[in-house]
């Protein structure tokens, strides 16, 4: 029994990886929305690589029409990923958007909190604009 849940799993992580590098080939050759589709397919399966390439793909408007409530939900997926996994990026990006209110309500308490998640993982940025924050009092 364990074989076959193990077997599912990793038959599972297999699949979400591809799903991610299909809709990077695709995006580099211009079908950017074959990409999109197959990068929402990969965020709603949980792969947050797919939920943060979306959210940036929104939030610039690349292929999709822009939409930053959007993206901004796609990044919270990503940044919150799961206890062991995040993405630094889209943690640091939902930074950046609220401290400028760019698609979510501008909150620098809110930005400070993920600059500082972005900096916990290991984003320089992140660790820069954290400082910056808690020096200017938030």
């Amino acid at each position: 029994m364990l074989k076959i849940l193990f077997s599912i799993f990793f038959t599972s992580i297999v699949l979400n990886a591809d799903l991610v590098h299909d809709a990077r080939q695709h995006y580099l050759n211009g079908n950017k929305v074959k990409a999109m589709e197959l990068l929402t397919q990969s965020c709603d399966n949980g792969r947050i690589s797919g939920c943060n390439t979306l959210g940036m793909m929104y939030l610039r408007g690349d292929g999709v029409r822009q939409n930053k409530r959007k993206a901004s939900k796609l990044l919270y997926k990503a940044c919150n990923g799961s206890e062991y996994i995040m993405n630094t990026d889209a943690c640091f990006t939902l930074g950046v958007m609220h401290y400028r209110g760019e698609g979510v309500q501008l909150d620098k308490i809110e930005a400070k909190k993920l600059f500082g998640k972005a900096c916990d993982g290991g984003h320089s940025d992140g660790c820069t604009n954290y400082k910056i924050l808690l020096n200017e009092g938030y």
